[in-house]
Parts: structure tokens; sequence; C-alpha cells
């Protein structure tokens, strides 16, 4: 009873386990064009933020996993989705030292 509870428990979590490839290949693409086609992003709202974003990802003052956090999160919502981008990027950048507003 005690292999077949373990066993079971296995295989549930190899199948509802995250796939990291799935976050390798949002890494991949986090350019500012494809940053700002995916969430749809206005001249007005953007003001040079993903620019400055992506541009400090590729300097290396902000690591990629936050910017693909953000990103990742953000395309998952049904509206509002450079906002919520931008706000989790300025939460995820104070919390490595960097000051985004």
């Amino acid at each position: 009873m005690y292999r077949r509870t373990l066993l079971i428990a296995v295989l549930l979590g190899l199948v509802l386990a995250p796939r990291p490839e799935k976050l390798a290949q949002a890494a991949v693409r986090l350019d500012v064009p494809t940053i700002k086609r995916a969430l749809q992003v206005t001249e007005k709202e953007n003001r040079g933020f993903v620019e400055r974003v992506v541009g400090l990802m590729n300097k290396g003052r902000l690591s990629r996993k936050s910017v693909t956090i953000a990103f990742w999160k953000a395309t998952k919502r049904t509206r509002h989705k450079f906002q919520y981008f931008k706000a989790a990027m300025i939460y995820l950048a104070a919390r490595e030292g960097v000051k985004l507003k």
C-alpha cells in the first residue's frame, strides 16, 4: 500500500511539475519588440520603460529571471498587461537594488 501511494505521488509530481523549457523559451524572446507586441503597449504609456528594462537586463543590472517572471505573468493577464508588467518590474527591480519609475 505504501509503495503504491509513493508511486502515485511521484507520478503526480512529474505530471504537475513546472516545465523549465517553457521559461527558457520565454527568456530567449525577451527583446523590445516582442515585449511590446505581447503586452499590447501603447507609446503613451510606455515612455521608454520597456527599452530601459531590456537595456538594464542586457547590461546585467537586472536579472533575466526577474524580467522573464514579470513578462510571463503579465502575458497571462486578460487586461492591463503592460501595467501589471511595469508594477511587477518596479517591485522586482527594487529587490535587486535597481530603482525604476
